[in-house]
């Protein structure tokens, strides 16, 4: 417990760190750098700031492209379920290059500006292993990514013929007023090309600017009014918590047994509450559904097994209370805005259930699996262990120096006292040791004679010694 208390001023810190400036008549920044798009977590916290961009009424929202491109469907998503549903303006500035994904982005944008000399375009889809991707999933997903982005470009008003020209490689040449694209190949735009004009429109591109100062005012925005968006401390923690989730769900279950396996509330509740404390306070700030509501069912289910174990057994309450805790934790690690994208009926193509589940379930495994070995471990080891202060014991603890030896069978038939009431389970005193027991249903009070009556591997069973 005191482990758990000790990380409280930590954790305050981080949220107070969290205060974040309001976007309320602002024009927020959004830097999209070399390493960006490879990066998921950089996708929820642009998702997360699109959404305060709504919520709290800034004037404008600015992408500064400097990127060679990243993630394809995250990118998709960004464009189709965020930037089209954006409330505000919205700016590309490309800083350099915006290429692949970069240009994605800029397209799903209300207009593109770009600084002289910079570039755009070459926004094929590619296999993030390098390997060639097979002649019938390519078709699939150019047509669907097709799709999408045609949706996007008509919204915002770019022409789409530039976007394929971009994004589709052709058996023959293609041009498009004053620009074109020999067969085999992939257009990509100087910002001079994407300012130069077609039927009296810019080929892509608004206008070019020396900096982001010089957009600013072109814009007609001051200073003043620019915020940019950047991740914070508790983010930062938060994410690495989430990847980190699994650890977190073994080292609780080792927590919760060590308390079993020790007299008290000390160190193994401590460790217990604090690993999963951290689970659901990290997982709700990285932006998953964890919550009070997850948090409060996950509690739940622990106080069943407690009850299931202590006052009223039944098989029942144990597999409910199972259920809860294996469910909170299992929906606590699922992405937020995954989770709205599948529940909105205006994007059919937001995935499945069970691919919103998968990273989640696979999370869940590793810690469930990993959390058993760590009992079997401590089954074999804990006892043997000397820590001070704390009194340690199996179900198979017995007196060496007595004529009962160390096996299980031997202790069926000895007698004791109950050192608390059991309920049906608790503590007993047998031969100067101290042992965790159940009995089979009934209720005995404390100081009453006990008998066991069978042993078995995870416990010792007793009963009223009439004697």
């Amino acid at each position: 417990m005191k482990f758990f208390l000790t990380l409280l001023p930590f954790l305050s810190l981080l949220v107070s760190q969290a205060q974040e400036e309001t976007y309320q008549d602002k024009v927020v920044i959004i830097s999209v750098g070399e390493s960006d798009l490879v990066n998921e977590q950089s996708f929820k916290f642009w998702r997360r700031t699109l959404e305060r961009v709504n919520e709290e009424q800034a004037q404008a929202v600015i992408f500064q492209l400097d990127t060679p491109g990243g993630l394809a469907f995250e990118t998709k998503d960004i464009m189709v379920n965020d930037l089209r549903d954006l409330t505000v303006p919205s700016y590309a500035f490309v800083d350099d290059e915006a290429i692949s994904a970069g240009a994605l982005i800029s397209i799903a944008t209300d207009e593109i500006w770009m600084t002289p000399g910079s570039t755009i375009g070459a926004a094929a889809i590619v296999n993030g292993s390098g390997a060639e991707i097979e002649d019938t999933m390519r078709a699939k997903l150019e047509s669907f990514f097709e799709a999408n982005v045609r949706a996007v470009t008509k919204d915002k008003g770019h022409p789409t013929e530039i976007v394929k020209m971009m994004m589709f490689i052709e058996e023959e040449d293609r041009t498009y007023g004053p620009i074109s694209v020999p067969k085999g190949k992939l257009l990509t735009l100087t910002a001079e090309e994407a300012v130069e004009l077609h039927n009296d429109q810019p080929i892509l591109a608004t206008g070019i600017v020396a900096n982001r100062e010089e957009l600013i005012q072109q814009l007609g925005f001051t200073p003043d009014m620019v915020v940019e968006a950047q991740q914070t401390g508790l983010e930062l923690f938060a994410w690495h918590v989430s990847a980190w989730s699994s650890l977190l769900i073994l080292i609780g279950i080792g927590g919760i047994y060590f308390e079993m396996k020790s007299p008290g509330f000390g160190l193994g509740i401590g460790v217990a509450l604090t690993a999963f404390g951290i689970f659901f306070f990290g997982n709700f700030f990285a932006g998953n559904l964890a919550g009070y509501e997850l948090a409060t069912i996950f509690v739940l289910g622990l106080i069943l097994i407690i009850v299931e174990l202590t006052i009223f057994p039944s098989l029942i309450l144990g597999l409910v209370g199972s259920l809860l805790m294996i469910g909170a934790l299992l929906f606590a690690m699922v992405d937020r805005f995954d989770f709205q994208d599948l529940t909105n009926k205006d994007l059919p193509d937001s995935g499945t259930f069970l691919e919103l589940l998968a990273a989640p379930m696979l999370s869940l495994s590793v810690g469930l699996i990993g959390g058993i070995i760590l009992i079997l471990l401590m089954m074999r080891f804990l006892p043997h262990i000397p820590i001070p202060g704390i009194m340690l014991h199996s179900d198979t603890d017995v007196d060496h120096t007595s004529p009962v030896n160390d096996e299980p069978s031997n202790l069926v038939g000895l007698s004791g006292t109950a050192t608390m009431d059991l309920r049906p389970a608790g503590k007993a005193k047998v031969n100067e040791l101290i042992l965790d027991v159940i009995t089979s249903g009934e209720f005995i009070p404390k100081d009453s004679r006990i008998k066991i009556i069978a042993q078995e591997k995870m416990r010792t069973i007793v009963a009223l010694d009439d004697n």
